[in-house]
C-alpha cells in the first residue's frame, strides 16, 4: 500500500522511497494484482496513481513514479496519473508549466509550445 509514502501529508509515515526492498515490495504487490487479473480474466486499469508533492526528489518522489511506470508497463496494465493541481500536481495551471522531472520519470517529455 503506497499511502504511507505517497499519501496526503498527514498520512505520511515513510520519508524515503527507492531502496531495493521498496522496489521488490512494489513488484510483489503488482504481481499479486496481475495474478488476480489473469485468474479472473479481467484487465487492470491502474487508475490515478500519484505521489504527494510532500515528497521530493531527494526523498524518492521521481524514483517512485519511475518504478510504478516500469511495473505497470511490464504487466501490460492501463494507467493514468493523478493530477489535482495541488498535492498531486503534474501540471501547474497557474504557472502553465509541467513538472518536467515527473514527466521524465513517466517516460515522457514536456510538450513543445506552439508558436
Amino acid at each position: 500500500d503506497p499511502w504511507n509514502y505517497a499519501g496526503y501529508p498527514a498520512a505520511i509515515t515513510k520519508r524515503s522511497w527507492g531502496s531495493s526492498s521498496d522496489i521488490a515490495a512494489l513488484n510483489q504487490w503488482m504481481d499479486g494484482i496481475a495474478d488476480w487479473s489473469k485468474a479472473k480474466n479481467i484487465p487492470i486499469y491502474y487508475g490515478e496513481f500519484g505521489c504527494s508533492t510532500s515528497q521530493t526528489e531527494s526523498t524518492g518522489r521521481y524514483t517512485w513514479y519511475a518504478a510504478h511506470r516500469a511495473a505497470i508497463e511490464a504487466r501490460g496494465f492501463a494507467a493514468s496519473v493523478w493530477d489535482d493541481d495541488g498535492y498531486y500536481r503534474v501540471f501547474d495551471r497557474n504557472a502553465n508549466t509541467w513538472d518536467a522531472k515527473l514527466l521524465e520519470a513517466l517516460g515522457k517529455s514536456v510538450p513543445k509550445k506552439n508558436k
